[in-house]
């Protein structure tokens, strides 16, 4: 196994892995290390020096031992032989206690060497001679043989004592070179695990210093630069800044620095291909909305032609309405014209009279029609309307102007003979209950002014009153004013459009009677007709204009 091929967090675990194996090792050293010194120590303590001072504690009791005995044979009063007797007998038992003791630890000790142990045999043997000595010199002392017992302490006791002080200072000279002997194994201990210490901690370092170097390497390859100067590029990425990574070029491949220098060439150009893409869709926006607003006119201008047209449509139906209702009423005055005639053969030959004249006064009428046609034609309907309603004009034009003739022959010959008939002239009244002006009054007969018979009903698409679905609006023709005295050109609007239509009226004295129909026409009215009647009353064709 490769360790460059391992992880990152597999190196760092060998790695400390390693360093806590090499703590252990120096310190499982160290400890026993420490473990002897401190057992050697309690050892020499415990051990080499408390029998060198047990060794030496029995010298020394042994020589108190001596110098009691000593004592005893020179004292000469009882007292001091007592004194010095019991002296001697204290000395003796701590001579026997302490090479007891000194015994015991001899015999249990472990590191003592065959000589210090020789030497505490020979201590306790020279012991075995010298108490029965020591013992007969204070018997001899205490019966008062001084001589006898000076003579045995020259011959007896002191070279006892000379022996025992000589074995007990070998033993002590035994056990100080032991002692030297031990310090220096310490020393030589000591130095060897220090060595061994030493050797372990320079390889821990060694360990330690290549695992870091390795580690290191190991991070800055993968990390390609300093954590500092990476999270300031993570934070300038964050921010919005999109320049080019420092560094990230020299990286090693596969390192953090190197993907973020990839990463931000990556966000550089998706970014682009998003403003791209921003951009056909606002240039995609600009043209569908452009395309709506062209759609949304184009859709307005048809709902305009279609309302124009319904519109159109309806005015066309309420036409043809009421030239149907016209044509009826052309065709009711006929028939009670034709009574009053089949009553009256003696208004024949009266009639016969003015025919001619009713035949010129129809010419004019034929000629104001015209004029009232191309009036309608420019001045309020549209081309195709105007077209449409032309075409029904022409068609019903011809059977309208006939009846008319009929009907205005009829007319005249009524107007001659019905002054005194108010129930024909009721009955025309109801047949046609329409306002009409005198000449030179400015008033409808039911009181109302003209101005205020003008008002038109748009919501319906028809004006109040007239038969031409408009509110008639008349002109005298004498002097090319109203009625109510205003000119005909205040009264045409510039480009309107207008609808005439033609009604024939007697005047009896202040009142009006209606004697006619309506004439509907194409052509633009220039003037007003009037028809001058025998008896001073005047039959007049009046001019409706509607908006």
């Amino acid at each position: 196994m490769n360790f460059h091929n391992l992880s990152e967090k597999a190196k760092l675990t060998a790695a400390f892995g390693s360093l806590a194996v090499v703590v252990m090792i120096v310190s499982g050293i160290s400890l026993i290390a420490l473990n002897d010194a401190n057992e050697r120590f309690a050892g020499f303590i415990s051990g080499i020096n408390a029998r060198a001072q047990m060794a030496e504690s029995v010298r020394n009791a042994v020589s108190d031992r001596a110098i009691a005995v000593r004592n005893l044979v020179l004292v000469s009063s009882p007292a001091d032989i007592d004194v010095e007797k019991a002296a001697v007998l204290d000395a003796e038992k701590r001579v026997e206690s302490r090479l007891d003791k000194f015994n015991a630890m001899v015999a249990s000790a472990k590191d003592i060497s065959e000589n210090a142990r020789t030497l505490a045999a020979e201590i306790s043997r020279i012991e075995q001679l010298y108490r029965p000595v020591a013992l007969e010199i204070d018997r001899l002392a205490a019966s008062g043989q001084r001589d006898a017992a000076i003579a045995d302490i020259a011959r007896k006791c002191r070279p006892l004592l000379t022996a025992l002080t000589k074995a007990a200072n070998a033993y002590l000279d035994a056990t100080h070179e032991r002692a030297v002997e031990m310090a220096k194994e310490s020393a030589e201990r000591l130095a060897h695990e220090r060595n061994l210490l030493i050797a372990f901690c320079v390889a821990a370092m060694a360990l330690a210093i290549g695992a870091g170097i390795v580690i290191t390497r190991g991070l800055m390859r993968a990390l390609g630069a300093e954590p500092v100067a990476l999270a300031e590029v993570t934070r300038r990425v964050a921010e919005g800044d999109l320049r080019a990574v420092p560094g990230a070029s020299n990286a090693p491949a596969g390192s953090v620095l190197a993907s973020m220098g990839e990463m931000q060439s990556s966000l550089v150009r998706l970014i682009g291909n998003v403003r791209h893409a921003a951009d056909s869709i606002a240039t995609g926006s600009s043209q569908i909305a452009s395309g709506n607003v062209d759609l949304s006119s184009r859709t307005e201008q048809q709902a305009s032609s279609l309302q124009e047209t319904a519109s159109s449509m309806e005015e066309l139906t309420t036409t043809v309405k009421q030239n149907a209702e016209n044509a009826q009423q052309a065709s009711t005055l006929s028939a009670n014209a034709s009574d009053v005639a089949s009553k009256g053969n003696g208004v024949v030959g009266e009639m016969v009279g003015t025919m001619g004249e009713i035949s010129e006064n129809s010419t004019r009428i034929a000629e104001i029609t015209g004029m009232i046609e191309g009036h309608c034609v420019s001045d309020e309907y549209p081309r195709a309307q105007c077209r449409r309603r032309s075409g029904a004009c022409r068609r019903t034009g011809p059977r309208l102007r006939r009846g008319g003739k009929r009907s205005a022959q009829s007319c005249a010959a009524f107007v001659e003979r019905g002054k005194g008939d108010q129930r024909s002239d009721q009955h025309i009244r109801a047949e046609d209950p329409r306002r009409f002006v005198a000449r030179g009054q400015g008033r409808h007969d039911d009181g109302r002014s003209h101005s205020g018979s003008r008002s038109r009903d748009r919501h319906h698409g028809r004006n109040r009153g007239g038969l031409c679905g408009t509110e008639p609006r008349y002109r005298t023709g004498q002097s090319g004013d109203h009625a109510d005295g205003r000119g005909h050109a205040t009264e045409r609007r510039a480009g309107g459009r207008s609808r005439g239509c033609i009604k024939v009226a007697r005047r009896s004295g202040p009142a009006i009677e209606s004697v006619g129909v309506v004439l509907p026409s194409r052509r633009r009215i220039k003037a007003a007709a009037e028809l001058p009647l025998r008896g001073g009353d005047e039959l007049q064709w009046r001019l409706y204009r509607s908006r």
